[in-house]
């Protein structure tokens, strides 16, 4: 069995990790720990020297990839960027929360060398039995105090709330915190906070549901109506729909406070929340002063409510589908378009939406979508992109690109792509010979050797080191041999072979380290495993996957820039074939040649983290893929590669190929003839009507005459031509009601063509000069 040997009296490199979880603590809590290390260090007479320090601060323990600078300093251990022995924390719970953790201090052990050690445990060596025992037992400590916590946290939040007090957080928008004084010891101190309305908030807030209540309008329109609104502060600007829909869904702003109406928790670094049972939740009327009155807030709902059903219905259906109870915390999303994630506005750098219009009948008699990608900010104004992007096209155009780049022929990268899903095979001498690996193997080993001459040649100082503690071993055990040996210098002897033995583990581990990064960096050149990983490629474009096809892709592509004037930018990482390069490499801050957006109207996204990718049917202990799905959802995922890493391909969108482009003079013709109202021309036509109108829109740039025409010509009403069969009916006699009935028209259009009737009959008498009586040959309006 293999002695892990750990001893502190030797010089160990340290690495110092502090970190605390929310911003209303102690700004000093980084400091304090740090102080607190090193008084430990001293007070055992250690001597260790710290080569690094990380720190995190306002940021949760239970996050792993959430928390930056605690990514940077694994990536650097790996990257061999620290060489470091040891990571030293205040506690257990400083370094994170949760059994995820565990695994990552043993990886950290077995495959780095690095172990994770607490002041509060006086060092305690993470080998042995106790410090197992000792690390599992703070987990566990931890994560049960954060439980005790969190529950008296709730209660005490719960009795506020019955006290109509504010629980804490940031005040809904529209309202501020004030705060009660009250006298104690002689200090005046805060004793509780409660809401208030802010006079400009509360403004913004009233226009949002006078705009639902009393016009029916969705959250997408109250936005765009409000970013709009020249007499709301840029200082509240831009508002975002989801927002908007915040504020019309939550019952605080008609005075009534939920609370708690979800609960929150962490899982695999991302948020979740489920609604609480109706027995968790406490609901406290008039708990502070109303917005809006209850009647509007009611109106407010009835729209948004009937919008809601259709979702409502669809997520019923699908829950009934399944006879599962128990759902999945973090499912992730099984995607339907390859490039969903990777395609982002170039205007706002949003990450754009597949949409897809409703099912139509083409003249063909063939059933068609129209699929397309757009720019989720447009509706609510926050971007001013309006083309749409064809999803096939699009589709076609970057794995086309994929295959010749990555796929060339003998060499040639600009050679055409081959038919069919699948990229054609290459063999590794074919590899070797392509223009684009011959320079990319060149620039890496370059940039590799240039980070090796600038770090210290570490591997013959520890093969000296060893040498030298090797020979003394064999002195030590030839004079240890002697059986006249006094019995001190024996001992002193056999004290001085345990360190040295100690010694001599802990410097072949660090050689062992030191190879294993060399090896590291020959491997990811290694044209065998590139050829590996463009065959994988080229083997799941071929299945027809797009979740496994997105994911693959996503270790190519950094970006899919469409802008308003239809051109598409692809950028690409030479580095994607090259497994564990791109971070040999990266670790800086990212950079773009693309030039961020200053166009005026547009608010620039901050791009997130995308939704985890559900691998339907994949083996659930395949970790390789399990990690590439979670770095495909990175959008840093290239952070710290120039822009000599990348291709930058463009292409542009291609027009004239739509029926409304083709058609516009034809279009323009019959309107100027006829007169016709949108939908007489669809008719005739056979198209729909936002055909028609966009047939139109192109037929203005390029017809002065249709141009003077008004847009929108009103539409022919049925009692413009059913007046006179109405007033014949009423000379019967005949009611109002049985008229509607018999021709099956309202009782309303019917009152309007007896209107229209006796005006046409006193414009002719007015023009005849002859007195007639049309009012008098009608029977009086009245209802059956």
């Amino acid at each position: 069995m293999i002695k892990k040997i750990f001893d502190p009296t030797q010089p160990l490199s340290v690495i110092f990790y502090l970190r605390m979880s929310s911003s209303m603590q102690n700004p000093r809590s980084p400091d304090q720990q740090r102080d607190t290390i090193v008084d430990g260090i001293r007070r055992n007479g250690y001597p260790w020297k710290t080569v690094a320090t990380y720190t995190d601060a306002g940021i949760s323990g239970r996050l792993m990839r959430g928390r930056p600078r605690f990514q940077a300093m694994l990536h650097d251990i790996a990257m061999g960027r620290v060489r470091a022995d040891a990571i030293a924390t205040d506690t257990f719970e400083r370094f994170g929360r949760g059994s995820r953790f565990d695994a990552l201090r043993t990886r950290l052990r077995e495959q780095f060398g690095v172990l994770v050690l607490t002041c509060d445990s006086n060092f305690m060596d993470p080998n042995t039995a106790a410090g197992q025992i000792t690390a599992a037992l703070e987990g566990i400590r931890g994560g049960e105090d954060n439980r005790i916590k969190a529950h008296n946290v709730l209660r005490g939040k719960r009795d506020a709330v019955k006290l109509k007090h504010w629980p804490g957080g940031p005040p809904p928008f529209g309202y501020r915190i004030e705060n009660v004084m009250t006298e104690k010891n002689g200090r005046q101190e805060v004793a509780y906070s409660i809401l208030v309305p802010d006079a400009q908030k509360r403004l913004i807030i009233v226009k949002a549901y006078t705009m639902a209540a009393d016009h029916g309008l969705g959250c997408v329109r109250i936005t765009r109506q409000l970013n709009n609104d020249p007499s709301i502060p840029d200082e509240f600007k831009p508002f975002v729909d989801q927002t908007v829909l915040h504020w019309l869904k939550s019952k605080i702003y008609k005075g009534v406070l939920v609370y708690p109406e979800y609960a929150t928790d962490i899982v695999d670094d991302r948020k979740i929340k489920e609604r609480n049972s109706s027995d968790e939740v406490l609901i406290i009327n008039d708990y502070c002063e109303p917005l809006v009155t209850e009647d509007m807030w009611e109106r407010a709902q009835i729209p948004r409510r009937a919008r809601g059903e259709r979702v409502a219905a669809a997520l019923r259906a699908a829950r009934e589908q399944t006879d599962k109870t128990v759902s999945p915390l973090v499912p992730g999303i099984a995607l339907k378009y390859i490039l969903s994630g990777m395609v982002r506005c170039g205007e706002c750098r949003r990450a754009m939406v597949c949409g897809s219009s409703a099912v139509y009948t083409m003249a063909s008699g063939e059933e068609k979508r129209y699929v397309h990608y757009h720019c989720p900010a447009r509706p609510s104004g926050l971007c001013t992109h309006r083309r749409r992007f064809p999803e096939e096209w699009l589709r076609g155009v970057v794995v086309d690109l994929v295959r010749r780049r990555l796929f060339p022929v003998a060499g040639d990268c600009d050679a055409p792509a081959s038919a069919g899903p699948r990229m054609p095979i290459i063999d590794v001498p074919t590899l070797l010979k392509t223009d684009w690996f011959v320079e990319l193997t060149s620039m890496i080993q370059e940039e590799l050797d240039r980070t090796i001459r600038s770090q210290p040649d570490q591997r013959s100082a520890l093969e000296t080191e060893l040498r030298t503690v090797e020979a003394q071993c064999r002195g030590w055990i030839q004079s240890i041999s002697n059986p006249n040996l006094a019995p001190e210098v024996r001992l002193m002897l056999e004290t001085e072979m345990t360190a040295g033995a100690a010694r001599r583990a802990d410097l072949v581990r660090r050689l062992q380290v030191v190879a294993a990064m060399d090896q590291n960096r020959k491997v990811a050149i290694d044209p065998q495993a590139v050829l590996e990983k463009l065959q994988r490629l080229s083997d799941v474009l071929a299945a027809n996957d797009p979740t496994r096809g997105n994911i693959e892709l996503c270790m190519h592509i950094d970006g899919i820039y469409c802008y308003d004037d239809g051109r598409v930018v692809v950028r690409t990482c030479k580095l994607g074939a090259l497994a564990g390069v791109a971070d040999l490499l990266g670790g800086g801050t990212e950079t773009s040649s693309l030039a961020d957006s200053t166009l005026p109207g547009v608010s620039l996204g901050t791009p997130r983290r995308l939704a985890r990718r559900r691998l339907l049917g994949a083996d659930p202990t395949d970790e390789d893929l399990a990690s590439a799905a979670d770095w495909a959802t990175d959008t840093d995922r290239f952070a710290g590669l120039g822009d000599e890493w990348f291709w930058e391909d463009w292409f542009q969108l291609p027009s004239g190929h739509s029926w409304a482009e083709a058609n516009a003079r034809a279009v323009s013709v019959k309107r100027k003839e006829t007169g016709w109202t949108i939908e007489l021309l669809a008719a005739h036509f056979g198209k729909t009507a936002p055909t028609i109108r966009k047939a139109l829109k192109h037929a203005h740039a390029i017809d002065p005459e249709l141009a003077q025409m008004p847009r929108k010509i009103p539409r022919a009403r049925w009692e413009d031509s059913h007046y006179l069969e109405v007033l014949a009916m009423r000379k019967v006699p005949m009611t109002i009601a049985a008229i509607a009935k018999q021709l099956g028209i309202s009782t309303t259009i019917i009152r309007r063509a007896i209107a229209l009737g006796k005006e046409k009959a006193r414009e002719e008498s007015s023009s005849t000069s002859q007195p007639t009586k049309p009012h008098d040959e009608l029977p009086p309006e009245r209802e059956a």
